[in-house]
Formats: C-alpha cells, structure tokens, sequence
C-alpha cells in the first residue's frame, strides 16, 4: 500500500513538474521570438527592415473616382444635380525616405519623406488625364469658408465676395468649374492675388491664404499666386523623428516630432495639436483587434485613430 503511494505521489509530482516544464518553455519561448521578431523589425540602418523601410517594395496604388456634374444648368436655377461616376483614374503611388540623422541615444532616426505619383494608364485605360470633368469650384467654395470663418467679416460676407471672388476668379459666373482631371488633382485650380494691393478684399483673402499654408492643398508659386489642388504630383510630407524601436519594440514607428516640433498651434485644444502616432509606412509590431493606433496626416495636420472593423479574406 505504501508502494502504491509512493508511485501515485511520483505521479503526480512528475506530472506536475512536466507542466510547470511546458508552461515555463511556452512563455520563455514566446518572449524569445517576440525578441527575436522586435530585433528584426527594428530600424538599422542597412538591415533588410531598414531599406524597406526607406522605400516600401510593396507597389502603392492610389485608385480615384470623379463625379462630373451632367446638368449644372439646372443646379444653378436651384435643381437637383445629376452625377455621372468617372473612374477609377489610378496612380502609383511612390514614397522615399531620406534619413540624414540617426540618434543612438534617444533610439530615434531623423528624416524626410517624399511622395511622388504616376499615372497608370493600363490600370486607367479607357481614361486619361486630359479627360474633362464638371465640378463644384473647390477654390472657390474654399474661399468662401475662409472668409466665413474670419471674424467679423460674417455681416460683411456678401460685400467681401462680390469684391474679392470676380478678380481672384476671373469672373466666374457659375460655381461650377470645367476642369482636367489633372487640373483638378495636381495642377491645381488658380487663386489669383496680384490685385491684392488694389482690392481690400483680395489683399483680406490672401493674406488669410498665408496661414494656411501648412495644409496641403494649397501651393504659392513665384508671382504669389496661390493654386488648390486635391494631390501634388511631388510632395514633401516635412522631416520627421521617429522611435527606431531598438529599446523598445512596441514603440516603433512612433512619431516623436515633426518639423522639429513637438506640437502644434494651428488648432484649438492641446489634443488637436498633438503630434504622435505614425507616419502609417511603419506599424509597430504584435497589434491584435483590440489595438487602436495612430497615423498623423501632414495634409490635415492631425492624428486619425485606427479601428479593427472586419477580417478579410
């Protein structure tokens, strides 16, 4: 009977030391791989993660749809528009970073990024740039809004824009626009502001224009002129720090400044004018569901928050 003890006893005991065995394995192993993948993934400059990451290998593209107004007539006497879908017109999409500064101690890279597009015109085909599409102005409306938003302009809103829109527009009389699609999306719709030291209301708006610079739909060329446009065949996103992920693997990515800034003044709210999240080229390692990242936009000078919504197959 003792016998019989001792062996149950042995038993268990062995039992009990082979899980305890298991379990310290399967933990030590997943933090040994999860090491092991967060030494991969961080940025070294000349690491295979690090020349991916100065030009993604992975082909972006940017698919577009249009919608052309059919019957502006109408719409302008104060009838429903008709839309007509256009699309998809497809650009690839190229980005580059261009690092200049690596700081060991802060486990940070400095660099730029810049993001060039070209038309496919297989993926497009039947379309092309040159195609002609009816919209609503977007400079125009755009100029409208800003004037709305300047105080103390509100009760002098109709007077302000029969001053300022007609030599900024060159006279409009529709705030429908026939435009290129390569007009509307990288050209640019033209603001003109070489009257503004003769017209009160122009030298208002486009002054109001300078300090919207940081959003980047707007461009001044030489003659000072401002253009609006949704993309820029060539644009350069700013210099950015990130976290290289070398300490910590769960920080990679992470934008720490921007323009060797931290945070911004061009909202209302210290959370508006934060600048963090990424820069959505680098996503830090061992996210699940329940995971809600950042990407900071440069054209809309904030921070989105990313939300699982669905698997896909």
């Amino acid at each position: 009977m003792d016998i019989q003890k001792a062996l149950t006893f042995a038993l268990i005991l062995g039992i009990f030391a082979v899980s305890i065995t298991l379990l310290t394995d399967w933990f030590l192993l997943d933090r040994i791989v999860n090491a092991k993948i967060g030494q991969e993934l961080a940025l070294k400059n000349g690491s295979d993660s690090w020349n991916r990451w100065i030009e993604t290998p992975i082909p972006i593209y940017l698919k577009i749809y249009i919608f052309t107004v059919t019957n502006t007539d109408v719409v302008n006497s104060g009838g429903k528009p008709n839309l007509l879908e256009r699309g998809p017109y497809v650009y690839r999409e190229n980005r580059r970073k261009i690092p200049f500064h690596i700081n060991t101690l802060e486990d940070s890279v400095e660099y730029q990024q810049d993001i060039t597009y070209s038309f496919d015109k297989n993926l497009s085909y039947p379309l092309g740039e040159d195609d002609v599409v009816t919209v609503v102005n977007p400079a125009l409306v755009g100029v409208t809004n800003i004037l709305n938003d300047i105080e103390g302009l509100q009760s002098m809103m109709r007077i302000f824009m029969e001053l300022a829109v007609p030599p900024m527009f060159n006279s409009p009389d529709s705030i429908f626009i026939n435009a290129t699609v390569k007009e509307l999306l990288f050209s640019g719709i033209k603001l003109d502001c070489k009257r503004s030291d003769k017209n009160i209301a122009v030298f208002s708006m486009c002054s109001a224009l300078q300090h919207m610079m940081p959003i980047k739909v707007l461009e001044k060329d030489s003659n000072g002129d401002f253009s609006m446009a949704i993309l820029r065949h060539r644009q350069s996103l700013g210099t950015f720090s990130i976290n290289a992920g070398n300490k910590d693997p769960g920080a990679l990515g992470e934008i720490l400044r921007w323009n060797k800034k931290s945070d911004m003044s061009l909202w209302s709210g210290k959370r508006c004018n934060d600048i963090g999240g990424s820069d959505v080229t680098l996503l830090p390692p061992f996210l699940n569901r329940e995971s809600q990242p950042s990407v900071f936009s440069t054209d809309i000078c904030s921070m989105v928050p990313l939300v699982y919504k669905e698997d896909i197959n």
